[in-house]
This record gives C-alpha cells, structure tokens and sequence, in this order.
C-alpha cells in the first residue's frame, strides 16, 4: 500500500451515503436546511445514521435512477417515515406563509 495516498474505505462510504442521502432529499424536494432544524438536528442525524448503516444504497441510487413518477422513497426505505414527516412540516410551512 502506497503510504502516501492511503485508501480509507469506511471514511469513502460515509462520504458516498452522505452524498446518497443528499442526493435523496435533492429526489424528494426537500429542504435540507429545514430538515436539520426538525427536532434540533436529531432527526436528520438520526436519518443520516440509518442510511449509513443500511445495505441497500445500491438499490437506493438505482431507485433514483429509475424514477419516472411523482418522487417518492423506496419502500424499502428505512427513512420513509423521517422524508414524509419533512413532506408534511414543509406543506405545514407553506400552508402558513399562504395564509400571512
């Protein structure tokens, strides 16, 4: 191994999820800046870590690839409740500046 350009894999696919899970939210029209004050950052570190652990991100990307229809996550998805709740808050958000 060449010491000076070492491979770190674990730090490569942290880098790649988190691309994925931007990626998703990208997909899904979601606010990311909305999303990390839900809950005080909880719930996207949460969400965050649950996209890392997962071992479908393959079937994630291709997902996003594939999709022809009205954006929407896999429903395999571990994250579905957390990318609805963020669905839901943001019609919350626009339902209220409508009405200001």
């Amino acid at each position: 191994m060449d010491e000076r350009h070492p491979t770190w894999p674990m730090f490569h696919r942290v880098w790649r999820r988190a691309a994925l899970f931007e990626q998703m939210m990208n997909f899904l029209n979601i606010d990311l800046g909305a999303a990390a004050r839900m809950d005080h950052g909880e719930a996207i570190r949460v969400a965050h870590r649950k996209c890392l652990e997962c071992k479908l991100a393959q079937d994630c990307r291709n997902w996003i690839e594939a999709a022809e229809c009205k954006p929407r996550p896999p429903p395999y998805c571990f994250n579905i409740e957390f990318f609805s709740r963020c669905s839901r808050e943001a019609s919350r958000g626009a339902s209220r500046n409508a009405g200001a």
